[in-house]
């Protein structure tokens, strides 16, 4: 499979060669996180907020933060991560992600310091601090819901040095929808646990649309 992205062709699986990541997880009420997740998926009531720096691969270099929650996936009780926002800070990433996976990416700033701290615009500042012990890093299926459709999508990681606490993350909210739907998760409070991977690999498959 092939897709043509402002004239450069991509072919699935997209490969990312060499990124860093961070995020913070946080336990939120149910019911509040099943406000931004669609019927049929089924929220858990563990929201991350995470960020990655993408450093090279087939959708270039580029910035990235994401509202994830933690659903039961629609084929059984198997746990997935529906996609709710991921603004990115390069065009090209953004309109690969919307068209072949139906992500919820959109081009604004988005400030790594490579230190583990990440601001979006003036409303979103997170710092995660460094990992005390490793764990394993499973491939979840990721939802996403773009222009009323439900799609799925499966990728696989090759992560080394993934290491995580308890708590260990600073979270901070401006002004604006991006800010206020967070907020209405209950946050900011003390994270449940952060991750940070300093190194990996990802094959992302062809979105299947559910439904």
């Amino acid at each position: 499979m092939t897709v043509v992205i402002q004239g450069r062709q991509l072919t699935m699986p997209v490969v990312i060669r060499k990124a860093q990541s961070w995020a913070a997880q946080y336990r939120v009420d149910k019911e509040r996180a099943q406000a931004l997740v669609p019927a049929p998926l089924v929220a858990t009531g563990l929201v991350s907020l995470a960020f990655v720096r993408y450093e090279e691969g087939d959708l270039d270099a580029y910035n990235e933060f994401g509202v994830a929650l933690m659903v039961k996936d629609v084929q059984g009780a198997k746990l997935a991560s529906y996609i709710h926002r991921l603004p990115v800070n390069q065009s090209f990433t953004c309109e690969a992600g919307q068209r072949i996976w139906g992500y919820p990416k959109w081009v604004t700033d988005v400030d790594i310091d490579g230190r583990g701290s990440v601001r979006v615009e003036e409303q979103v500042s997170l710092s995660v601090g460094r990992g005390w012990f490793p764990i394993p890093l499973p491939a979840v299926p990721t939802y996403s819901n773009h222009d009323g459709v439900l799609r799925r999508t499966e990728w696989e990681v090759d992560a080394k040095g993934v290491r995580a606490r308890l708590g260990g993350a600073r979270l901070s909210l401006g002004e604006g929808e991006l800010a206020d739907e967070i907020r209405s998760l209950g946050l900011p409070k003390r994270a449940f646990m952060t991750t940070t991977i300093p190194s990996f690999k990802v094959k992302f498959c062809p979105a299947e649309v559910v439904g």
